[in-house]
Parts: structure tokens; sequence; C-alpha cells
């Protein structure tokens, strides 16, 4: 089975704790839909997901993510 994304789109949302992630709805080549909301972690291990912040301090004390949104290319900006 082979299927592709024709579309995606993400906003930020507010996690359990309050703290910015992402919610991404993403649109395949089939035309189903589906979206994910993005966690954010707790834990600090050495194999865990590298977290990208936009570190501005007007925007939620700098854990605001709204750059790292997918561009409408569906590919996501280098940190």
């Amino acid at each position: 089975m082979n299927v592709s994304f024709s579309s995606m789109s993400a906003i930020e949302i507010l996690d359990s704790r309050g703290r910015p992630t992402l919610r991404v709805r993403a649109t395949l080549s089939d035309g189903r839909s589906v979206r994910s909301g993005v966690p954010s972690g707790a834990s600090t291990g050495s194999r865990e997901a590298l977290e990208l912040r936009d570190h501005d301090q007007n925007r939620y004390s700098g854990w605001a993510c709204s750059r790292r949104l997918p561009t409408s290319t569906g590919r996501l900006p280098r940190p």
C-alpha cells in the first residue's frame, strides 16, 4: 500500500500542561484525512525527541513553537 500526503496543515495548540505544541492535519492521496496532536513530553533522557521551540520571550515565555509549523509544501522548516 503506497499512500502519500496530498496536503498538510498545522496549528499551534496548548497541551494539558498549558505549553504550546502542534496539531497537524494531513490529507492523504486516497482522500482520507488524519490529524494528531504532538505531545510535549516531560522526559529528558538521551533518547528522547528534541523539542524545537521559538525562544521568543514575548510568546509563552519562549516555549512557543509557531515557527515549526509545516510549510505549504509539507516540509518542516530547519531549526
